[in-house]
């Protein structure tokens, strides 16, 4: 992927990793709160439950960018380099319409839900629909970043 592409990634890479260490922490608390202290924590389950949410949006999209969502190689490597890039793109541009379903989708639950809230944290429930929206956006944009990469010549990753 190109410079930018790797500039613009970087900061969802970190919310990612911020994300994983707070659920980290969250259950290590749950567990503890729940078997040593006698008392589980009323609000553990909704963290962990936001931060799976929005690690799977937006793990999801940075999984564009370095190919490691599931895909069978036998029939694109028996295609020459010119149908290989045709199906790469095409690949590419499925994965750019999905988002575009997904973000406004998510834009719309995000509305809709902005007037409630969770019973453990308080927290607007707005927060856990709008992981679609950016969800959605980031994979538009890497699917474009990845149908330009292919359409220059260089391989997919």
């Amino acid at each position: 992927m190109s410079r930018v592409v790797n500039l613009v990634s970087f900061i969802p890479r970190i919310v990612l990793v911020t994300l994983m260490i707070i659920m980290l922490v969250d259950m290590m608390l749950g567990v503890f709160s729940r078997y040593v202290v006698g008392q589980a924590l009323a609000w553990s389950e909704e963290v962990g439950t936001l931060c799976l949410i929005w690690l799977t949006f937006i793990g999801g999209a940075i999984g564009i960018t370095r190919g490691s969502h599931f895909s069978i190689h036998l029939f694109l490597d028996r295609l020459g380099p010119r149908q290989q890039r045709i199906l790469q793109t095409a690949i590419a541009l499925l994965i750019m319409l999905f988002g575009l379903v997904v973000a406004p989708y998510g834009l719309e639950l995000t509305s809709r839900n902005s007037t409630s809230i969770t019973p453990g944290l308080g927290l607007n429930l707005g927060v856990q629909y709008a992981s679609a929206f950016v969800g959605g956006v980031l994979m538009v944009g890497y699917a474009v970043a990845l149908a330009f990469e292919v359409l220059r010549g260089r391989k997919a990753p």
